[in-house]
């Protein structure tokens, strides 16, 4: 079999599969030069061969790094992701505290809204991925819902505690905010003002300070007992 590759392997979920040309020397006049569709599984990979651990192999993955530059940017990198797994954890403890405590009916018009939006926001993630979204199925709506109105409640519970408080955006905080994106993005700050804006990102950036102050307000005024 003389066959002339003409794409390049493709492997989906362990299968490979490649469309081939079978050479036009090929004895059978009805297959030859005929595209055919080929799969192929891996049961076992006998021999694998890792590239060498130098400032060669770094530079393919980043330019201008060094071994050791990426050991460093991996375990900061860790390091952060780490810690912001521990915030996450925190605020999410606070935010079950403050539900337990306050008991209160919501309106289901915004329960509806924000089980949509988690809705789409799965449909995306999945699109991303390339994937086909299965039917959710009811219990699986109901956890929409419950992480739905648990989400509504908190949000209303931390406005109110804002209010309450005197708590307000911190504007420095945000000039900070848009300066790191505008040195990141390689421009200027009105600029990146302008672009935050035409992308409806300033809002979510000032919601997400605010937030930040919240729960700084919060942890910093908790009675924390053993």
């Amino acid at each position: 079999f003389f066959f002339k590759q003409k794409t390049a392997y493709e492997i989906v979920d362990c299968d490979w599969s490649s469309d081939v040309c079978s050479s036009d020397l090929y004895g059978d006049k009805q297959v030859a030069g005929k595209t055919a569709l080929f799969q192929v599984k891996l049961l076992e990979l006998k021999n694998k061969v890792l590239p060498e651990l130098n400032d060669a192999f770094a530079t393919q993955l980043k330019e201008g790094a060094t071994v050791e530059s990426l050991t460093q940017e991996i375990k900061e990198n860790i390091r952060q992701s780490k810690q912001e797994e521990a915030k996450r954890a925190q605020r999410q403890e606070i935010v079950d505290h403050l539900i337990a405590e306050h008991k209160f009916e919501v309106p289901a018009s915004l329960v509806q809204e924000q089980s949509a939006a988690l809705m789409q926001w799965m449909v995306d993630d999945f699109k991303r991925r390339g994937i086909k979204m299965p039917q959710p199925k009811n219990e699986e709506l109901e956890s929409i819902k419950q992480r739905a109105e648990s989400m509504v409640k908190s949000t209303l519970i931390l406005k109110e505690i804002a209010i309450k408080e005197n708590i307000k955006l911190d504007t420095t905080k945000l000039e900070s905010r848009v300066n790191e994106i505008a040195t990141q993005l390689g421009k200027s700050v009105d600029e990146a003002e302008k672009f935050l804006s035409e992308k409806g990102i300033t809002q979510r950036l000032r919601d997400e300070i605010l937030t930040d102050q919240l729960f700084d307000f919060l942890i910093s005024n908790a009675k924390i007992s053993k």
